[in-house]
Parts: C-alpha cells; structure tokens; sequence
C-alpha cells in the first residue's frame, strides 16, 4: 500500500474530512456511483497499459476523495514505483491494498487545488494478465458528501461549480529500442501496432524532434518504426529522452519516457557477450563495432574540449580488447572535374563533420544577388557497379546556413560509415543546367590529410573515426558472408 504525505497530514485529514474514512479503507463498499468508464481490448503481447485518471474543475477544489477500480481478470496492479500523482495534488493519500481497486484523497484547505487545465491526476501501470477486453471505472466526490461539486475559492467561501472526470486506458508504451550501428548513428523505435490503434494519430518526441512513423501501416511483425537520425558520437554518454503520443479526439495523451542513450546501449550489450559462454562470428565483430564505437566517441568528446569522464572508461580489458581494427589502406580522393565557364556556384571546401555523424560538408559560393531557388545539388557514388545517387533540393534542406558573402555550407549524410573509402561526385544543377564544377571527393581524404596533424586531438581523432568504419565493414562483411 502507498501511502503519500507524512503521518501528521493523515491526522489532520481524519480530523477534518471524516467521510473520507469509509473510502479509504480497504474493505469498505464504496456508496459513490461511477460516473468515468473506458474499456480497451488488450494482448498480452501489450505488456503493460496505464491507466489516467483527469481531473478539470471551474474553480478550486478544497478536498476529494474517489477511487478507480479495475478488472483484475485482465489487469494486475504493477507497483506503487509505478504509480504516478500529479504535483498539483495536495496532501495525497493512496490505498492500493484492495485487488480491483486504488483508493485515493487529497485536500488544501487554505488555497484548493486548481485543475482549471484538463489534468492528469493519477497514473498507474499494470501488467496485462490475459487477453481481452479490460473495463475500468473511476468515481469522484466531495469529502461533506454531498451530492453536488462543492468548489471553495481561496477565501473558503462555498460556491457551487462542476467538476469534469475522466478516466482512459493508455496503451501508449515502446516495444524496443535499438541503434543502427552499420551507418549514420541513429535510434530505431518501435511501437506495437495494438499500442496506438485507438488513437486518431500518433508520434514520438526524442531529443526535442518530433518523429513520425517511417511508414503509415506497420511492417509485417505488427509495428511501426520511428527513426531519430544524426546521434552524435561526442554526445553519446547523453541520455535521450523519448516519449510516444497518441491524438484522440483532439485530446493529447503521452506514455512514459523511455531514456537510452548509445553508451547505454554499447554497455549493455558489451557487458552480455562478455558474460557469454562463447560468442558467434557476426557477434565477435559486433563486439570489435561497439568497442570501436566508444573509442570514436571518447575521441570526439576530447576533440570538443569535453574533459569529464572518457566516454569508453567503463570497458573492461576484455571490452577494450575487442576493438582490433587498424587504419589499412586509405582511398583519398579530392579531384575537380568537368570544370565549366563562367560557373554560377563556387567551391569553397570539403571537408568531414567529424564530431558528428558521419557526413560530408560542401562549402559553395553564390553571386552576389542569387539566391537559392531552383538550385539542387547531385551526388553520385562512385563505386565500381553503384547506383546510389542523391538529388536534394536547398530549400528543403535544413542543414543549409548562410554565411558572409553569399557563401553556404551544404552537410550530406547519405554515405554509411561502411563507405568511409567511397568517393563521390557532386555537382549543382539549375534549370536542368550544371552550373559549377563537379567535384569528387572521399572521407578517407581528410583523413590521409589529418592522421599526421600537429593538432593531436584531431589525429587521433579522424583516426579512431577510420577505425570505427573499419569495424563496421568487417561487421557488414561478415553478416552478408
């Protein structure tokens, strides 16, 4: 049982609000009819639904007594960990010791409680037990028992109001959560289909960006997938926050935060194979991908003048031992090419987003007085046998800054960082009309240029990056053996 507040606050609420008593005790049978209901269809595949409880009241509210009952049939009171009540509740006490029921009080007699704000008073996790259709109920009163709202304004003057309750299943909860560890750093999150279908429309917030489902219908195992691009590697000791929201009926509703982060995630599976009486090829070298991966991001968080905790330091010998990767043979290129005249785009430098996800920085120049409209950019790889090929349009690019002087940077995230050698060839198109110089370039270049650099900081760190992608073609190679 869950009890909120300290014992003197329980005292006083026995002395004041007697009728509260018959409500709070567990074996009580409760006069007050239901008068909030919500019943979901529920799998056990959905693991676990909440269960809110909303408030919104015309004026202040000196004190309230109610309770929700459940099904235990289908549904099984997780822990009162789980169980959350708004800040906004004064002086709470909460009776979970009945099975199909949560009891609950609250009461400020010098200034009420306000939920002139639709509000969410209550949330409590269960466990789904069994398959099937889960009711729930919510009653609410007054503690004089009467049977009208009392509402009592900072004054305690009595006036007549109306209080509005609601209660709902929420089923909103992520399935998993994993990262893409072959290409640009990015977390995958996955939502059970069941987990939003009685919602008009949903999303996840992660990291402040607002994430829509990569598809409208979910993939053949029943869920939807939501991506948060371009983690990076310096940051990656961050945890980052998500959460999944579902739309219904123009009201908002939200599931817990699901906090991860890509230390997080590199430790735990680190630690698992670790412990593992023997490991598999592909698992071997994703042991030697996440150690490498740790390395890469220990060096950024160097390179950015980060001086708290390396990054990597919770690996083991072992751990540490896993990331085997050398530097090998590089394939620098930067080259001009189809050089044309009188070129309306500039080049002004191509280097590498090294602190961040793996990308490719295009710095160009326009004339004074053009602007941006019509133009693309177009990239080829150049890889015997590819077909990857990129068009993007500027002014759908948020990456684009301005700069002094007309000049722009363009950042491309296209190549995985199993294409650290992959050199391409981008040019700008206007009017179906080339307007610069093509030019060709790699990541491995900026790395032959800066593996040597008096700058120790940056050596080392373009070349944990390069090992980093080292490990990530051997993990590709391996698992498509």
């Amino acid at each position: 049982m869950k009890v909120y507040g300290k014992l003197w606050s329980f005292v006083l609420v026995v002395a004041l609000l007697c009728p509260m008593i018959s409500l709070m005790s567990v074996s009580a049978t409760v006069a007050v009819s239901p008068n909030a209901s919500d019943t979901l269809s529920v799998t056990t595949a959905m693991k676990t639904v909440r269960v809110d409880f909303y408030m919104t009241t015309t004026e202040a509210v000196e004190d309230f007594e109610g309770y929700i009952q459940y099904d235990p049939e289908y549904l099984t009171y997780t822990s009162d960990d789980d169980l959350v009540v708004d800040e906004s509740v004064k002086n709470p006490l909460i009776n979970t010791g009945k099975s199909g029921y949560i009891y609950f009080s609250a009461y400020d007699i010098d200034y009420g409680m306000n939920f002139a704000t639709r509000t969410k008073v209550i949330s409590a996790k269960f466990t789904i037990k069994k398959s099937g259709s889960a009711a729930v109920t919510s009653a609410i009163t007054m503690a004089d028992n009467m049977s009208d709202s009392i509402i009592v304004d900072a004054d305690n003057d009595v006036n007549r109001g109306k209080i509005d309750t609601a209660v709902m299943i929420n089923p909103l909860r992520f399935y998993s959560v994993s990262l893409s560890l072959a290409s640009d750093l990015t977390f995958n999150y996955f939502v059970d289909s069941a987990a939003v279908s009685r919602y008009d429309s949903f999303y996840v917030i992660a990291n402040g960006k607002t994430l829509s489902p990569e598809s409208s219908t979910p993939d053949a195992n029943s869920r939807y997938k939501f991506r948060l691009k371009g983690v990076n590697p310096c940051d990656a000791d961050k945890d980052i926050y998500a959460r999944l929201y579902g739309v219904k009926d123009g009201v908002v509703y939200y599931s817990d935060s699901l906090v991860y982060g890509v230390k997080t995630y590199c430790k735990t599976r680190l630690d698992r194979y670790e412990s593992a009486a023997s490991l598999t090829a592909l698992q071997e070298k994703e042991c030697g991908l996440l150690a490498h991966l740790m390395n890469y991001a220990t060096a950024a968080q160097a390179y950015v003048g980060d001086t708290s905790t390396p990054i990597n330091s919770f690996m083991t010998t072992q751990q540490a031992a896993w990331a085997t990767c050398q530097l090998g043979t590089l394939n620098p290129v930067l080259a001009r090419t189809n050089k044309i005249s009188d070129a309306e785009v500039t080049w002004a430098s191509l280097n590498v987003g090294i602190t961040e996800a793996i990308s490719m920085n295009f710095g160009f120049q326009l004339p004074a007085g053009v602007g941006l409209d019509g133009l693309t950019a177009e990239i080829t790889n150049l890889d015997a046998g590819s077909t990857q090929s990129w068009v993007y349009d500027m002014s759908d690019v948020a990456t684009l800054t301005s700069a002094d002087q007309n000049k722009y940077m363009f950042v491309f995230k296209g190549l995985a960082a199993t294409q650290m050698s992959t050199a391409v060839a981008v040019k700008f198109v206007k009017n179906n009309t080339v307007v610069s110089d093509t030019m060709q370039y790699s990541i491995d270049s900026t790395v032959s240029n800066q593996q040597n650099s008096s700058d120790a900081l940056l050596a080392n760190l373009v070349k944990e990056m390069r090992k980093y992608g080292r490990a990530a073609e051997a993990y590709w190679d391996t698992m498509y053996a």
